[in-house]
């Protein structure tokens, strides 16, 4: 289904906003722009420790920054910093990774059709401050890879076109192509999970009781746009809200702002599926999870917890790159239940 504006239709053939309109998607980018990329180039794991610090200078002044105005210059998981949705941490990993890597990864494996050579080429992309922005329906193709276990699927808006008298003229046969591999889409579900379950995920409001969500926020434009790209085991949903102008046209810039923060994109999501699934099974995502490990990790040292570590959650890991085991003996204050527990 293919929504375009919340107004009135004026026309036939008149712009799409879903699937004509070039925007920026802010953070939703991260995933497919450098956490994927990153995970199925084993550069990183679940719990790689990273730091949330800047990773360079533009103009003399400290790059990036993060929403909330300030860096914790201290170690986050690679979880946990998609879980908040840090700026400073996918930044890192383009760097390490090749901004030219990371761009054809969004180019070929993805098939997003709008990038261009200027603005694009730079740690910006993960940022979603792109130079043009992406079309809402590629954005939601590229996450339907997380529950497709790594294969890219070409969209298409039909079933099949018969003429008058039945002949098949088309029939939509599925275009499948690698994206990832699937131990590396079934991690990136599993941590994208997480931004919708842990208490400080910034997705949470899309959680739902019978089925399991994965998603990610991304958010553009002063606070005036914000996506969300939700994942559940039968559907993948892109939404986003902003307006053509983002000017004083319609309300005041605080007023919009305020609006936006109200009525989140998540919570959308989570109010038309509910009423989509609701004659549907109970389910959880179908993936390989042959490759792929339940270990206990150390919330300090970010390696697979030893007999002295106090602090430990669980995580996903391809049996082909396990981290070390963590012999420190190290106790902290920090609990499962005040950071997001792995039981949640």
């Amino acid at each position: 289904a293919v929504v375009g504006s919340r107004n009135e239709k004026e026309g036939n053939l008149v712009l799409s906003r879903a699937t004509d309109d070039v925007r920026s998607a802010g953070s939703a980018m991260k995933p497919i722009t450098t956490y994927a990329p990153a995970i199925n180039s084993d550069l990183i794991t679940w719990s790689s420790m990273l730091v949330d610090e800047p990773k360079k200078k533009i103009n003399g002044k400290d790059w990036p920054g993060n929403y909330e105005d300030y860096w914790t210059r201290k170690g986050l998981s690679t979880v946990d910093a998609l879980i908040v949705s840090k700026n400073t941490i996918p930044v890192e990993l383009m760097q390490r990774l090749g901004i030219d890597y990371c761009y054809n990864c969004l180019k070929d494996n993805l098939h997003i059709s709008t990038l261009g050579d200027g603005i694009d080429r730079s740690e910006n992309l993960t940022l979603g401050m792109t130079e043009r922005g992406v079309k809402l329906d590629e954005l939601c193709a590229a996450y339907a890879i997380f529950g497709n276990n790594g294969n890219y699927n070409t969209p298409k808006y039909y079933t099949k076109v018969v003429d008058i008298n039945g002949k098949v003229l088309l029939e939509n046969e599925p275009e499948n192509s690698y994206a990832i591999d699937a131990s590396s889409a079934y991690i990136m579900n599993k941590m994208m999970q997480q931004v919708i379950e842990a208490p400080n995920g910034t997705g949470r409001q899309a959680r739902m009781n019978r089925f399991t969500i994965a998603g990610k926020t991304g958010t553009s434009d002063d606070n005036l746009e914000f996506s969300f790209v939700g994942l559940n085991p039968y559907y993948v949903m892109a939404i986003r809200f902003g307006y053509d102008q983002n000017d004083e046209t319609y309300t005041t810039k605080k007023e919009r702002s305020i609006k936006n923060k109200v009525y989140k994109p998540q919570t959308v999501y989570k109010d038309i599926m509910t009423d989509l699934l609701k004659d549907y099974d109970n389910a959880d995502f179908d993936l390989d999870d042959s490759e792929v490990v339940e270990k206990r990790y150390c919330t300090v040292s970010g390696m697979l917890a030893g007999s002295g570590c106090g602090s430990t959650k669980v995580g996903y890991y391809k049996k082909s790159n396990l981290p070390g085991t963590c012999t420190m003996s190290h106790y902290t204050t920090e609990s499962d239940e005040d950071t997001g527990s792995d039981d949640e």
